[in-house]
């Protein structure tokens, strides 16, 4: 490639007495792959003799003023005109003075800092530019600031749980302003938070848990505690009446309230913490101690009636027989509700409770329809059925029930001589009935809740806990078309071949329809 240069300067014309002038030309030649580039530059510059007038610069423009802390930044444009020679430095007033500061300050460029202020003092500013020979004309004033402290960094709230236990994390917020303490989450076995203080002891500032708080700097906040309490609530389990909660101190012994709950038809026997007695078991009135809030279930057993003692025994049933009316029964009824088990208590036990003829007579033996309950791998089975004992001695399944189903039984005779059952779930709404090729003469009548025994084995079931089943609008019908009640002579009680009594029935009470009676349950034997 192929270089080639030229640089001249030449006068154009003589300087006169007015003014001289110096124009300097530059020529750039460039030549390169055979093309050559000329450039040429003219520069006039006046002459900066004694005859050259110099005057003042004109104000700087667009004066402006941000606040610092004790400071200002100034920032502004050149004069429009700097008056024939150039700009060296700016001078600054600072209105109004600081006493203690210069009247004037140098500001070299067209953006500085004006330190040396007050905090809380509002400034307004003015600048003039400098050039060779003089100060120039001073601007307007700007627009006022008031430089402030610097805002301190944000406090940090630290919790110390003080004797307690867990992890709560630091808290920072920011300065001066209301923020809420983060809620507590140490925990102290045996005592009660009560809120925080900025001493160990409680002698400093307490402040109250979940509260907001203006806080200035960093500060450690100590959980506060006291002795703790509980409360034993009392459950009346399926009784009545009105117990109040016993509050305590935590660890303490205290006597438990004496019972005041009652349920009829049975005896108060002691508290559990578990409704079914399967729990930690509390003697009435005695003294314990407590390190937690309790409930405590009131435990029942079934009252022995008042009366005296019916009239037989059984091993599997329990009710009332009827025989000796003269042309036999021709129907009976009643109704009951699926008791609920116990299979805590007897995991593999079972009842049934029905209504039936002829269960006193060999010959042609039981027509009967109910319900039976039993456990099943610690699940209770409900099921309705009737049974023929002449066709087949084990029941016939009908429906599933629930327990707490109201139930309505009975067996009848019809005008063609046979026999009928009809049973139904009053709650769910399912019925079954139908007629059977029965023969036997209804020489007794039966209201029973009974063990049954297993068709394949004949042996009998443990009996379930039923607690009690009631049999209500008891019903007969009898040739003559009056029939009356029997007494407690005629009931039986369940007896286990080693004595134990297993159930126990009631007396009935009331007339007609309305009459009723309970078979309660003591004992699986």
């Amino acid at each position: 490639m192929g270089d080639n240069r030229a640089f001249e300067f030449r006068p154009k014309e003589s300087p006169s007495a007015s003014k001289m002038v110096a124009k300097l030309v530059f020529r750039w030649a460039v030549s390169f792959a055979g093309f050559t580039l000329l450039a040429v530059v003219l520069i006039s510059q006046s002459s900066a003799s004694a005859s050259t007038i110099v005057t003042r610069p004109t104000a700087p423009r667009h004066v402006t003023a941000a606040a610092g802390t004790n400071a200002a930044i100034i920032s502004f444009l050149p004069p429009s005109s700097n008056g024939g020679s150039r700009i060296i430095d700016y001078y600054v007033r600072v209105f109004p003075r600081n006493p203690t500061g210069p009247a004037l300050r140098r500001c070299p460029t067209t953006r500085c800092s004006i330190p040396g202020l007050n905090n809380g003092v509002t400034y307004h500013f003015t600048v003039a530019a400098v050039n060779h020979s003089q100060v120039g004309i001073y601007s307007r004033a700007s627009n006022g600031i008031t430089p402030k402290s610097p805002v301190p960094s944000g406090p940090t709230i630290t919790f110390n749980a003080n004797g307690g236990s867990g992890v709560m994390p630091n808290e920072t917020e920011a300065y001066g302003t209301a923020a809420a303490l983060a809620i507590n989450a140490f925990s102290y076995s045996g005592y009660e938070f009560t809120g925080w203080n900025t001493a160990a002891n409680g002698s400093g500032t307490s402040y109250a848990d979940g509260f907001a708080y203006v806080f200035t700097a960093s500060t450690t906040l100590y959980a506060q505690w006291i002795v703790g309490t509980y409360t034993v609530t009392f459950n009346a389990n399926g009784g009545s009446g009105v117990m109040p909660n016993e509050t305590k101190a935590y660890g303490t012994a205290a006597a438990l309230t004496i019972n005041t709950f009652s349920y009829s038809g049975y005896e108060f026997t002691g508290w559990n913490t578990a409704a079914n007695g399967s729990g930690v078991s509390y003697a009435d009135g005695s003294p314990y101690v407590f390190t937690a809030s309790t409930t405590l279930y009131a435990q029942w057993a079934i009252a022995v009636p008042a009366g005296t003692s019916p009239g037989w025994t059984s091993q599997n049933w329990s009710g009332y027989v009827l025989t000796g009316q003269p042309g036999g029964y021709q129907s009976v009824g009643a109704k009951w509700t699926v008791p609920t088990i116990n299979c805590s208590s007897v995991p593999n036990g079972h009842t049934s409770d029905w209504v039936g003829v002829n269960g006193s007579s060999d010959i042609p033996g039981l027509f009967q329809d109910g319900t039976s309950s039993s456990c099943d791998g610690g699940n209770q089975v409900d099921v309705a059925w009737w049974t023929d004992q002449a066709e087949s001695y084990s029941e016939q399944d009908l429906y599933l029930v629930n327990p707490g189903d109201d139930m309505q039984a009975s067996v009848y005779q019809t005008a063609s001589g046979q026999w009928a059952y009809d049973i139904q779930d009053l709650t769910s709404g399912h019925t079954s009935s139908a007629a059977e090729a029965y023969s036997g003469q209804g020489l007794s009548a039966e209201w029973i809740a009974e063990d049954p025994a297993s068709a394949s084995t004949g042996q009998l079931f443990p009996l379930a806990d039923f607690g009690s089943v009631t049999f209500s609008d008891l019903s007969l019908q009898v040739t003559g078309g009056t029939w009356y009640l029997p007494t407690y002579s005629d009931a039986w009680e369940m007896v286990a071949a080693n004595g134990t009594v297993m159930t126990l029935p009631s007396q009935i009470v009331g007339t007609g329809s309305a009459a009723a009676f309970t078979v309660y349950y003591e004992s699986s034997g």
